[in-house]
């Protein structure tokens, strides 16, 4: 014991003479910035800080919308001195960071959320074409390159992954912008959080050539700013001119302008390991990190996926972390203990090769109620008991059913008065709202409030958050992921003998199968699901084999889809007794990813020799055909459907 003391205290004495003695980084580095061609002439501003030191290093790249100040020979960010970047300093990284297309001193214009595959070019082809010129430019470089960004920066950390260069092998998606309309910053379940959407869009707007840009101040407070310009119309008058704010303005529905700025729609195949980070304080892109996790889990299997996600407000882990409010979490929320024990390990296993990965479990999840991190195998982790509650009178919420038939309450809101969020409205949203008290709020007759008895024992909640997505997802298999996923969390939301719950967010709460989930009904689930399947002639009462095909022009793979389905029609004709059908063809679950239209044939078949012989000789006949044009072909023999 005294040793185990004496090490840890030398540890600490070596963390402090360490941060005293740490060189400054113009000793340690040289800086040079580039103009980088992009593949249709755009240059990027680029700058690149080089070690001293001899050897091969590894490229980690920020790219960013915000500037890569300070710009200039011989000078460097003070983040490179002490702050979060100091970490790859210390490791010898060679660092890049990139103004990205039409931001700051990069040419080119700008687009929020530029969705993969709009037009020629794209953020994932920028990436591309920065990261192929770094490693054949870029003296002392060992080939391997990395991505990191935090909020905005993590969604075009994200489009690196997407790139599909050889040399990005690893990438951290930290806060990343997912979904602007259903769960990040702008929108909050497609409610606009007007405080967050109205200074973030005026902030990153670039007015046309000429046009003065118009201050913005949310003045004498927040909430009073927004009773004076009560109406979209009125805001929008005062941002303008604005084009994404306009633009906006023209799709309040989810339609497919928002579904295509969805980045989950492209993340298939990803190649390089993913460390995804987020903070359950996060006000603004708490949403991204756990939706984007589930996507490449479930879209990208085959990938190396990490998720991290501790007691943070929106990008705390880069600074201190450690506390919010009133709240301190301790030690182990801080930003040096994440970087240590996380972000640094993950890049230095996969960008320097070094055995550091058994340091990074699957799924790490801090607990709030006792200040530690919880590692698990995957997310949503699998002995919690059912639990419903009830709205009940005199305000109190119940796991008893009640008896009257008919009862009501309600409450009048006042548009002139609404709700507030915080005690004492200021000139910007308080980060510490997320843990703020809000009692202050349970006087007003506006609002409604529900209290249980009190708690006599520790309670773990667990939360499955929009599984809607899953329910009604393409795929033969899309109930038994989700009675899987449910169950696991059932299953493990509690903490050896600690009673835990589940909380499932849900537009269809009477679904059976999410009821059957709830209750850990496997054998009721297994009834109803092989009926179904058996209805609808799915596995395991047929195989089904998924034909896709993809290429730059839609009618072309349209018309090569429809060909092969004619071709395969001719070569089943000649073994009549080989059961078979085909259906299709049908655009891809996602029409086009990376600038290529996708479409598909089911096929449901007897997935036998005879069967793989025909598609094969399908195959040999697609290919001698001189087609007027051909599209790229992918097989999947063993598909639940999707593709």
């Amino acid at each position: 014991m005294r040793l185990r003391r004496f090490l840890s205290l030398l540890w600490g004495a070596l963390l402090a003479a360490a941060t005293v003695c740490a060189q400054p980084v113009s000793s340690l580095y040289d800086k040079a910035e580039y103009r980088i061609a992009m593949r249709d002439s755009v240059h990027l501003h680029t700058s690149v800080y080089t070690p001293k030191a001899p050897g091969r290093a590894p490229i980690i790249i920020f790219r960013t919308p915000y500037g890569t100040g300070p710009y200039g020979a011989g000078k460097f960010p003070a983040a490179f001195d002490k702050g979060y970047l100091r970490s790859y300093v210390d490791r010898g990284y060679i660092i890049v960071r990139q103004d990205v297309r039409g931001r700051n001193r990069s040419e080119g214009e700008f687009m929020h959320i530029r969705p993969v595959g709009f037009g020629d070019v794209d953020e994932a082809t920028d990436s591309y074409d920065t990261v192929d010129w770094l490693v054949k430019h870029i003296p002392g470089n060992n080939g391997r390159v990395g991505f990191a960004g935090c909020s905005y920066p993590g969604f075009y950390a994200l489009m690196g992954a997407l790139s599909g260069h050889p040399a990005v092998k690893a990438v951290s998606p930290q806060a990343p912008v997912t979904d602007w309309y259903m769960g990040d910053d702008v929108h909050h379940n497609g409610i606009l959080m007007l405080s967050d959407a109205v200074r973030f869009l005026h902030s990153m707007n670039t007015p046309p050539e000429g046009t003065p840009r118009r201050e913005l101040t949310l003045s004498p407070d927040e909430r009073t700013f927004f009773l004076e310009h009560p109406t979209r119309a009125d805001l929008t008058k005062l941002l303008a001119p604005n084009a994404f704010w306009e633009e906006m303005a023209g799709h309040p529905d989810y339609d497919e302008w928002w579904r295509a700025r969805d980045t989950r729609r492209a993340c298939y195949n990803i190649r390089p390991a993913m460390l995804v980070v987020g903070g359950t304080y996060d006000a603004e892109d708490c949403y991204g990190a756990w939706n984007l996790y589930r996507a490449v889990v479930r879209q990208s299997s085959p990938t190396p996926a990490h998720l991290v996600v501790g007691p943070w407000a929106h990008g705390a882990w880069c600074g201190d972390g450690r506390k919010l409010g009133g709240c301190d979490f301790g030690e182990e929320a801080s930003g040096s203990y994440y970087m240590e024990n996380f972000e640094a390990p993950f890049f230095d296993c996969y960008l320097w090769a070094r055995d550091t990965v058994d340091r990074l479990p699957p799924v790490s999840v801090f607990s709030s109620g006792d200040n530690r991190w919880h590692t698990f195998d995957r997310w949503t982790p699998a002995g919690a008991r059912r639990m419903t509650l009830y709205l009940a009178d005199g305000g109190r919420l119940t796991e008893e059913r009640p008896t009257a038939k008919n009862s009501s309450t309600g409450y009048l809101s006042d548009p002139a008065d609404p709700v507030p969020y915080v005690e004492t409205s200021g000139m910007r949203r308080p980060k510490e709202y997320m843990v703020a008290d809000q009692r202050f709020l349970a006087g007003r007759r506006d609002v409604l409030t529900f209290v249980t008895e009190p708690l006599t024992e520790d309670v773990t909640l667990v939360g499955v958050l929009g599984i809607d997505s899953l329910l009604f997802a393409q795929g033969f298999r899309a109930y038994e992921t989700v009675f899987s996923l449910i169950t696991q969390v059932v299953g493990r939301s509690g903490r050896a003998k600690d009673p835990g719950f589940a909380i499932i967010q849900t537009t269809d709460p009477d679904n059976p199968v999410l009821n059957l989930a709830a209750a850990q009904d496997y054998d009721a689930f297994f009834e109803q699901e092989i009926a179904y399947r058996k209805l609808g002639l799915y596995p395991p009462f047929c195989g089904l084999c998924v034909v896709g095909f993809s290429g730059p022009k839609e009618i072309e793979v349209a018309r090569a889809a429809a060909r092969f389905a004619a071709l395969l029609g001719r070569q089943a004709a000649q073994q009549p007794d080989l059961p078979l059908r085909v259906l299709g063809p049908t655009p891809g679950s996602i029409e086009k990813i990376n600038d290529s239209y996708r479409y598909k044939l089911t096929v449901k078949c007897r997935n036998d020799r005879r069967f793989r012989d025909l598609v094969r000789s399908t195959l040999d006949c697609y290919e001698q055909e001189k087609l007027p044009s051909k599209a790229t072909v992918v097989v999947d023999l063993h598909s639940d459907g999707d593709i």
